[in-house]
């Protein structure tokens, strides 16, 4: 391949790698939101939660394309569980009627029940970050712009990364928020108190012999901090470099960053499905 003036500078700095590297970035978070999804989808499964916190009607009472979207995949997926519970036949009929407490709670944990609540401004934020980078990848990025139709030279800032910059940032926000959502989520199943139906960390060995799955619980709590370190917006940030340079973006350590928490993240899921 042969490179010529100003275009190994694009490939290595700039807007254009800060798209290139987005759109890696976006792929990947798609991917970490599907299995964020299917995680959430067992869990509730597990636990037989009831299975309205999915129904059309609360969910279309939301005017957000988010949360209906993540809704319609949790109903593709469970549409043939016989786990979880139909409210209206195990509540409102008289097969309770001698129970003062019920022994199955009437509504679930947030970390359960509001899943499509959560997940659907991750989903809205991901969907906003494609339209972005899609717009900025069949944009014109240089400095000046040549106009051949005028024969004119324009300078201007079209070098300037802040779009892709804003949308990193977001983008890092949301991942963090998956990683809140999934330790939450070990932390019910780990919890014998608060499911009701698994030992203390899900140990089957001998208690204050076996760890069972605790280890993994420190793991899940610590990098949930770190994310959440992580997700400072570096989009704030804009050191001088030269007397022209006078506003600069950090852009690529954003990327590293979301990488960081893409990691961390993965763990969890994994630990989880």
């Amino acid at each position: 391949m042969s490179v010529y003036i100003r275009e190994g500078l694009c490939i290595t700095n700039g807007t254009s790698v800060m798209t290139g590297i987005g759109m890696n970035n976006l792929i990947r978070s798609r991917q970490l939101l599907r299995w964020s999804e299917v995680a959430s989808a067992m869990i509730n499964e597990i636990v037989e939660s009831y299975d309205d916190f999915f129904s059309e009607t609360i969910n279309t009472a939301k005017q957000h394309e988010g949360q209906r979207g993540i809704v319609a995949d949790m109903r593709r997926w469970l549409k043939d569980s016989h786990s979880l519970r139909d409210r209206q036949s195990e509540l409102y009929n008289s097969a309770h009627s001698d129970e003062e407490v019920f022994e199955h709670k009437v509504q679930p944990y947030y970390s359960l029940r509001c899943v499509p609540q959560i997940l659907g401004p991750v989903y809205d934020t991901l969907r906003n970050v494609e339209e972005v980078l899609v717009g900025e990848l069949n944009s014109a990025c240089d400095n000046p712009i040549v106009d051949p139709a005028t024969r004119n030279v324009y300078h201007g800032g079209n070098f300037h990364g802040d779009y892709v910059s804003f949308e990193m940032d977001k983008l890092k926000i949301a991942i963090t928020k998956l990683t809140m959502l999934a330790e939450r989520q070990l932390n019910y199943l780990f919890h014998d108190r608060i499911n009701g139906i698994l030992p203390p960390f899900v140990n089957m060995g001998v208690l204050g012999l076996n760890y069972g799955l605790q280890a993994s619980q420190f793991t899940a709590t610590s990098t949930t901090a770190e994310c959440q370190t992580l997700s400072m917006p570096n989009y704030i940030h804009s050191p001088t470099t030269t007397t022209i340079r006078t506003f600069c973006i950090l852009c690529i350590f954003v990327y590293l960053q979301i990488l960081g928490c893409f990691h961390f993240f993965v763990f969890r899921v994994f630990v989880l499905i």
